[in-house]
């Protein structure tokens, strides 16, 4: 369970059951379905597909998702008929089936956004950004971002703010526990961090942050819970590590359940990515008490107030980072009133009573101004996925086809070719 599967089971419980009777449609088993299911929830277990390439390529994810479109279509919209759904939400960017099942059914969808896929490299669309941020819109009653930084992205990729587009900040529940931010002594000076192992949440920076607070503060540990996405990325990480001479300080520990223990034993929580939509780790480390140091990436500083609840340094500066950690971690105080006050922080504006109204009002609009779609538009929405599906059936001639070209221009004479041809033409 990632920060989104964490929201989406917080709003679950949060949901008045005597107002709602909610249904989750997963892809697959695991853990996320086991904890909707103790809440008395519903599940449906059908295939979904991303429109959206986990670092392969664009056109063999177009493939993938054109494959079997029409029948995961048809599956999806005979659940939300069967079932008297009266609203669809899709919980993440890269899945368009349940948006697109909306549609077929004229059923009122609302999409929560919590990626920038300009920014992310481990993301592509194959369609271009301001082509798939447009279909977002045009398949939405309401489109829900996670901080005005991923607001800013759809307004600056489609040159206008869409006016179905509505901020509403991520949420956790808060630990009463934790509030006094008690260290043992030997975890003094821990700084945790978590996420994803990926260029986008850029450890080289932290890694040479926590060489320089290291040559200042001996017995300072870095802590990093995330799972690998990308393996050559993780390689050179750790290439990195045992240049520097920090494999016994800065501790890579891969997928981790127990997030709020690792928490709760730091002293000083840092996130280094170059791009962040927000984060729930931060709403979890601040729910703790833990004074942040955070990069100017986006979310992130909408959840941190520079030398209120911790610092907010330059994307990349890894000098600074380390100043802000070696402050902290040498004035232990300041570092507690600023922990103390993020608490505050997120009990006042990040808390789970406003998150869940601002959906409540949603879910009640929607459905209230609901206008079933007409049925030449439904039967446009019949003519894409119909195309969708033929691309799907014929993935391996087209395949066939791209590779023949691969092999084309990877070859050894035309990249003679084209050397000589560039050179004559300069």
């Amino acid at each position: 369970m990632g920060g989104a599967e964490k929201e989406l089971w917080q709003l679950l419980k949060w949901l008045p059951k005597n107002e709602f009777e909610c249904h989750c449609l997963f892809s697959s088993d695991g853990p996320m379905v086991e904890k909707v299911k103790a809440l008395g929830i519903k599940i449906h277990i059908a295939k979904l597909k991303w429109w959206v390439a986990n670092n392969e390529d664009p056109m063999i994810c177009l493939f993938n998702v054109c494959d079997g479109i029409k029948e995961r279509i048809e599956k999806i919209s005979d659940i939300i008929k069967s079932n008297d759904i009266d609203l669809v939400m899709t919980n993440t960017i890269v899945v368009p089936d349940g948006a697109m099942a909306a549609k077929m059914t004229g059923v009122p969808h609302i999409w929560r956004i919590a990626e920038m896929l300009s920014s992310d490299p481990s993301l592509k669309p194959f369609l271009s950004l301001r082509s798939l941020y447009s279909s977002v819109i045009r398949l939405s009653d309401y489109v829900v971002v996670c901080a005005n930084a991923v607001m800013a992205e759809f307004k600056n990729t489609l040159g206008y703010k869409p006016d179905n587009m509505r901020v509403v900040y991520s949420a956790m529940e808060t630990n009463e526990g934790v509030q006094e931010n008690k260290l043992k002594v030997e975890d003094e000076n821990i700084v945790f961090s978590a996420g994803y192992i990926s260029p986008r949440k850029d450890f080289f920076t932290l890694l040479k942050a926590a060489k320089l607070v290291h040559d200042r503060i001996p017995s300072v540990r870095f802590k990093i819970a995330g799972s690998v996405s990308d393996g050559d990325y993780y390689k050179k990480l750790l290439r990195e590590r045992k240049a520097l001479k920090l494999e016994s300080i800065f501790e890579l520990c891969g997928f981790r359940n127990d997030i709020e223990k690792l928490i709760n034993q730091s002293a000083v929580f840092a996130l280094s990515s170059t791009s962040e939509p927000f984060g729930v780790v931060l709403l979890e480390a601040m729910g703790a008490a833990k004074p942040m140091v955070v990069t100017d990436s986006g979310g992130p500083s909408e959840a941190v107030v520079d030398g209120v609840n911790g610092y907010v340094v330059p994307v990349k500066d890894y000098k600074k980072m380390a100043d802000r950690i070696i402050f902290l971690l040498n004035n232990k105080d300041i570092a507690k009133r600023m922990g103390q006050a993020g608490c505050r922080r997120t009990k006042a504006i990040f808390n789970m009573d406003i998150f869940g109204n601002n959906y409540v009002s949603l879910f009640k609009k929607a459905v209230k101004t609901q206008r079933k779609r007409s049925a030449e538009r439904i039967f446009q929405m019949e003519d894409i996925i119909e195309l969708f599906n033929d691309i799907g059936t014929n993935r391996k001639f087209i395949r066939d086809r791209i590779n023949s070209y691969d092999k084309i221009y990877s070859s050894f004479p035309y990249r003679l070719y084209k050397k000589v041809f560039k050179t004559s033409h300069e």
